[in-house]
Formats: structure tokens, sequence, C-alpha cells
């Protein structure tokens, strides 16, 4: 896949998960009185699996026909910081799948245990934003470094 279908991917399919998080942050941050916490857990299992479904989805684009392959080509010396990478997508993949399984498994009357979720998805979020900023770096390295020639 060449450089600019690659960019065009990334940046649509980013702005989907961009928003699928803004959606779970909301959600977060829904304070909601202890008689209604299975309501706030009926959503955060909703709008969870959707960031799960499409983090699999952004991971595999960026790990079998993105970015990924691209940046090895373009500049070798990379190819351990995407190996990093690489390993991070595999540590996200743990924390978001133990997270949703303790989200199907909470009790709906518990709202101790939904506040508890919050927290951890909240963690989740924060390897998701830290994840991401390095791949930006990573990115910007690659792709917007000048390589010399004339000019």
């Amino acid at each position: 896949m060449d450089r600019q279908s690659i960019k065009k991917q990334l940046e649509i399919e980013h702005a989907l998960i961009d928003n699928i998080v803004a959606s779970l942050r909301s959600a977060l941050d829904w304070k909601t009185e202890p008689s209604n916490a299975s309501r706030k857990l009926s959503t955060l299992r909703f709008v969870a699996e959707t960031f799960h479904r499409h983090l699999e989805r952004l991971m595999a684009i960026h790990e079998y026909d993105g970015y990924m392959s691209c940046v090895v080509q373009l500049s070798p010396h990379l190819a351990p910081a995407v190996e990093v990478l690489k390993h991070d997508h595999a540590q996200l993949r743990e924390e978001i799948i133990r997270v949703a399984t303790r989200l199907e498994r909470a009790p709906a009357e518990d709202p101790a245990a939904v506040e508890n979720l919050s927290d951890s998805l909240q963690a989740v979020l924060a390897t998701y934003d830290k994840h991401n900023e390095m791949e930006a770096e990573l990115l910007q390295e690659s792709f917007l470094r000048d390589v010399g020639g004339p000019g």
C-alpha cells in the first residue's frame, strides 16, 4: 500500500476511534446514583465493546496492512521501535479483554464494582493515549524526516 493510501486510511480509522473514545470518556464521567449503577454499567459495556472491536481493527491494520511495514521499509533503523509498538498492541489487547470480561461479569446492582471498572477503563484509555503518542512520534520520524538529496 502506498504512503498516501495508508495516511488516508489511518486518518479515517483514527477519527472513528477518537469518537468512540470520546463516547467512552463521556460514559465514564457519568455520575449516577447508586440505584442507577445498572444503567451506567450497561452503557459502559456497550461502548467498551465498541472500543475493543475498533481497537482490534485498528491494530490489525497497523500491523498487517498499514504503517508498520512501511516504516521499516523507509527507515530500517526504526524496526526496534516498531517491535515495541507491536508489543504494546499485545498488552493493550490483554488489558481491554481483561476489563471487558470483568464488565460482563459485574453485578449490575453493585455501584462499587461499577466505579472500580470505571477506574480500570480509565487506565486502559491512559495506556491507549500513551501508545498513540508513541505511534505519532514514530510516524513523524519516519514519514516526515528529511532524507536529504537535491533541493
